[in-house]
């Protein structure tokens, strides 16, 4: 597979081709630091700003029309500016032209207003008015500066001056008689000069505010200077009538300071000029410059495409430029590199001395001296080099000689050749490449001769020429080492080194450093050892917080291109520019390296193509749209302190659309940054859901910011560095939380954090009151339940009581019911067997009875038979049979029709109440017989029936005889 990736050869030479020809001159003048361009088309900002400036919380503030506009480091938002309060419609809002910064207070200066921005208990920016239209326009006009003289702030204007003091809120105002526009003021030496149109110099009093005529600086009358500018050393910079720039010395000696400088500003109107060290950076015009007042060069230029209006300088010496019809740029000139587009790839310059060479489309060469002008068409151009004093094109087809003399390109090869080099040995010797074959030829007067040729195994990527020896790249055949003549006229032999053996590696590059012959490729950077005839690999150390490159697909190659900045170092890009894969510098120590790539953190992720070295602390990274050119020397400012802010605290809230009637949730600010130390906020518990914005004034890729943050009192740890400049926590539990955020910028330097407290509170029914309600009306039902469930418990006992009570004395009435019941049953047994016992002994009585009266009557038959005879005992056996028959039938009746009564007195018999003939009269009588029948029946007297019936009433067995 990389055999395949090497052979794609046309494309890599012509990227050489596209590198090798780049004028250091030309680039120059189009090199640009890194910027980012805010506008109306893709940001929502007025393209129109008229000043810019940063206030104390990092905001970035441009006065435009219709009021001012904020970049926070997030998002770009409108102030419109109305009178005495903010107006949100633009309608009512001036426009604002200048803005000034006091401590933490912004002035505005616009057409027909002057206040200040002040901040409210929320960190809102609210303005205050200090002098209407009116004042504005009639008598002030329009204000050319705004300076600080102790506590007091001076507008001063073409009319007059409005002086502001600062601690008593009070304004006065000063007019002048100056019949003219042609106002001027100059800060010089922290005095106020007024430049007035043929009048004499003023100088302003800044005790009473007035002004008088001077005779100091003379000059100003004299040549009507445009701008004057105080530097740092006294001198002055002043800008002539004819936009020179000229340098007044203490003596008074004027000098130009530079003519270029003059050059590129003398078409220009408007000037303004900062300090920092030895740097000035003015703005002129359309014309941004950066000049080294010491070394009297210019290190920067940048032309807009509309009038820069104004400019402010971060403290890393960054730029924020405000023009007056391209939006915004800011500028990070805190960088080691710079920046030029590409517009046509295939079109490149060169110059060797006199000579300039431009090839369109690799083919057409255009060839131009000081005398003549040529076009040639030659194969596909691979390399332009300069081999003793001579010019060649190498190409496709072979290469060609540049003869100046005979104006004409000589062919002196017919085969493809990549690479050519001149010998050190013998300076007419040349070693030709050609694909996979290497060649030596000898310069003579009729052209080349090969003296010797090798075929080798694989393309030839890179050569390196060292003593005699050439060390070629092999694709996976690794190093090949080509030992020549002491001549150099001849191959001696062949010697291969490092052969791939995993195809993640790319094949090695050779390269020269510390006189040594070095190779790189994906895995690392080795030497060659001439004592043990062997190549060794350098041990490369990364500390902590750099970061280390990683290979992650065999066409990634971190170490594609190296180029020695010194003995010491070696500048080193990869060819694609992943998460972590930024060029570097090594460092040599103690035969290795260690790795340094802070500083260039800060260069975009594109595929480099290519690495040139212009000069010792320059060199030009190619990719397929972009020119950067790097300065690895140049010291750059990565460990500056910065700030994180929080731009604004919002919480979800209730609102009622007046078009649908719905309610929705909708985002409501509680905090608008701006203030250094936030006050603490309680909030309901429904607005228990906040959302925390937070940037920072760490300008430089700042969109590659990450940021961390933690919630005390919910979060135990701070979160993992994110881009993302948003955090929403929802449903909040009551409590108090402070919200930190901090950034870490490309340069791995953290920054202070920044803090936000408040307090939710809690829901009524988890609030103090609340839960002492609970607790008094747990306590009331502590006691009302303790009262209660003694009560229950003792009204369950009671009942349980009265229950088991209940339960003994059922128990016990059945058992006094049982014990009745055996005693009943015992005494009806006993009275059973005594009711028995006499009954037998009755019937024993009734038959001894019965026997007796059988015994009678049988002695009655017999003494009736002795003394009557036969015929009258049967007629007595008669009578009785027919009395018992009788009495039967008596009886049946009377049990069938009173069976109470013949249970009745059957119980009187059975208990000897009665005797058997008193029980047989009550059968009779109770029948209804009458006394005369009843003796008939029973064979007694009437006498007896009556006396019988007599007891038998007394006994209560018979009902007594009702009364007529």
């Amino acid at each position: 597979m990389i055999d395949k990736l090497f052979q794609t050869t046309f494309l890599f030479f012509a990227l050489n081709l596209v590198i090798a020809g780049v004028i250091q001159a030309s680039a120059q003048s189009n090199l640009q630091f890194p910027e980012a361009h805010f506008n109306q088309r893709k940001h929502n900002i007025s393209d129109r700003a008229e000043d810019i400036l940063i206030d104390h919380q990092g905001n970035i503030l441009i006065a435009m029309r219709r009021g001012v506009q904020k970049f926070n480091g997030k998002r770009w938002s409108n102030i419109y500016i109305g009178k005495d309060s903010l107006k949100v419609n633009p309608i009512f809002t001036p426009d604002i032209y200048k803005l000034y910064r006091y401590k933490k207070q912004i002035f505005l200066i616009g057409e027909e207003t002057i206040g200040y921005l002040h901040l409210n208990t929320q960190g809102k920016y609210l303005y205050k008015e200090i002098a209407d239209v009116k004042e504005v326009k009639s008598e002030l006009y329009l204000i050319r500066q705004v300076v600080t003289r102790d506590n007091h702030i001076l507008f001063l204007g073409i009319k007059g001056i409005l002086v502001w003091n600062t601690i008593s809120q009070k304004k006065t105002i000063q007019r002048n008689n100056f019949k003219t526009n042609y106002v001027t003021y100059h800060n010089i030496n922290h005095q106020l000069y007024i430049r007035v149109y043929k009048q004499p110099t003023q100088i302003v009093d800044t005790t009473s505010f007035s002004w008088r005529t001077t005779q100091r600086y003379p000059f100003i009358k004299e040549t009507f200077p445009r701008h004057i500018f105080q530097l740092k050393d006294k001198r002055l910079l002043v800008v002539s009538q004819k936009r020179e720039m000229l340098v007044r010395s203490t003596e008074g000696d004027f000098k130009s300071l530079d003519s270029e400088l003059n050059n590129i500003c003398k078409k220009e109107q408007e000037f303004y000029v900062q300090q920092r060290k030895n740097q000035l950076f003015i703005k002129a015009g359309k014309h941004f410059i950066i000049y080294d007042f010491f070394r009297k060069k210019i290190l920067y230029l940048r032309t807009f495409r509309a009038e820069i209006s104004s400019f402010t300088l971060t403290p890393q010496n960054n730029l924020w430029v405000a023009t007056l019809n391209d939006g915004v740029y800011f500028i990070e000139t805190n960088a080691n590199y710079k920046k030029r587009e590409i517009q046509q790839i295939n079109e490149r310059s060169y110059k060797f001395g006199d000579i300039q060479i431009k090839v369109d489309n690799l083919l057409y060469v255009n060839i131009t001296t000081s005398d003549w002008q040529k076009k040639y068409k030659l194969p596909a151009i691979y390399k332009i080099k300069l081999l003793n004093k001579k010019i060649f094109f190498l190409t496709t087809n072979g290469f060609y000689r540049f003869n100046e003399k005979r104006q004409e390109l000589i062919k002196e090869s017919n085969k493809s050749t990549q690479y050519l080099l001149l010998s050190s040995i013998n300076p007419n010797i040349y070693y030709q490449f050609t694909g996979n074959s290497f060649l030596i030829l000898e310069e003579q007067s009729k052209g080349f001769k090969t003296l010797d040729s090798l075929s080798l195994k694989a393309f030839i990527r890179g050569v390196v020429e060292k003593n005699g020896n050439l060390w070629a790249r092999a694709g996976r055949f690794g190093i090949t080492r080509i030992a020549l003549y002491p001549d150099g006229k001849a191959v001696k032999y062949t010697k291969a080194y490092l052969r791939i053996k995993k195809p993640e590696y790319a094949s090695f590059v050779p390269f020269k450093f510390r006189d040594k012959v070095c190779f790189h490729n994906t895995a690392g950077i080795y030497y060659y050892d001439e004592l043990k005839d062997s190549v060794l690999r350098y041990t490369i150390h990364y500390k902590d917080n750099q970061q280390k490159p990683t290979i992650s697909n065999p066409f990634i190659q971190h170490y594609t291109f190296l180029h020695p900045i010194n003995n010491d170092s070696i500048l080193v890009t990869p060819g694609v520019s992943e998460k972590y894969n930024t060029p570097g510098i090594l460092i040599y120590k103690n035969n290795g390296f260690n790795w340094h790539n802070t500083s260039f953190r800060r260069m975009p992720r594109y595929r480099y193509e290519h690495l040139r070295k212009l000069n010792k602390d320059t060199f030009q990274l190619f990719t397929n749209h972009n020119i950067y050119e790097i300065y690895p020397s140049k010291k750059v400012n990565i460990d500056y302190a910065f700030k994180t802010y929080l731009r604004s605290v919002q919480v979800k809230v209730k609102q009622t659309d007046s078009t649908s009637g719905k309610e929705a949730l909708v985002d409501s600010s509680i905090y608008y940054g701006n203030l250094a130390n936030p006050p603490s906020v309680t909030l309901l518990y429904p607005h228990n859901t906040l959302t925390f914005t937070y940037a920072s004034d760490s300008w430089a890729a700042y969109e590659r910011n990450l940021y961390s943050y933690q919630l005390i009192g919910l979060d135990d740890n701070w979160s993992d560095w994110s881009t993302e400049q948003k955090k929403e926590y929802t449903h909040l539990r009551e409590g108090t939380y402070t919200f930190k955020v901090r950034c870490k910028n490309i340069y791995s330097t953290i920054s202070s954090v920044d803090s936000y407290t408040f307090t939710i509170l809690p829901p009524w029914h988890r609030t103090a009151w609340a839960y002492a309600l609970y607790v008094l009306a747990g306590l009331a039902l502590l006691i009302g339940g303790s009262y209660g469930y003694s009560r229950y418990r003792s009204r369950k006992l009671y009942l349980r009581n009265q229950h088991l009570e209940l339960v003994v004395a059922e128990r016990t009435e059945e058992i006094k019911v049982q014990k009745e019941t055996i005693e009943i049953a015992n005494e009806e047994l006993t009275k059973a067997n005594q009711r028995l016992r006499e009954e037998r002994d009755e019937k024993v009585k009734i038959y001894m009875q019965e026997a007796t009266e059988a015994a009678n009557k049988l002695q009655k038959v017999r003494n009736t038979l002795n003394e009557k005879g036969i015929e009258a005992v049967k007629r007595m056996i008669g009578n009785e049979i027919e009395g018992v028959d009788e009495f039967a039938i008596v009886r049946e009746k009377v049990h069938q029709e009173f069976p109470a009564f013949a249970e009745t007195i059957d119980q009187a018999f059975i208990d000897k109440k009665v005797t058997k003939l008193v029980w047989q009269v009550g059968h009779c009588l109770k029948l209804g017989m009458s006394p005369m029948e009843t003796g008939e029946t029973l064979s007694i007297s009437n006498r007896s029936v009556s006396v019988h019936g007599t007891k038998l009433r007394k006994l209560g067995i018979l009902e007594p005889i009702k009364k007529a």
